[in-house]
């Protein structure tokens, strides 16, 4: 199991997973770091892995 020290290396475990599963990763400064895939009929899917992170942050530490 992977303990995290910051909030950085959850944002970073996120983008490495997201990476594997074929998301192009966005590091949006005013938004975050954002996972974007291409889905069924041309849309795309966004995932804001900062929101994530802070929020198993706030839950967990």
């Amino acid at each position: 199991m992977r303990h995290f020290r910051t909030l950085e290396e959850i944002v970073e475990c996120l983008v490495e997973e997201h990476q594997k599963q074929g998301f192009v990763i966005l590091p949006a400064a005013a938004l975050g770091t954002l996972a974007v895939r291409k889905i069924d009929d041309d849309k795309l899917m966004s995932i804001n892995l900062t929101v994530i992170a802070q929020a198993l942050w706030e839950k967990f530490s």
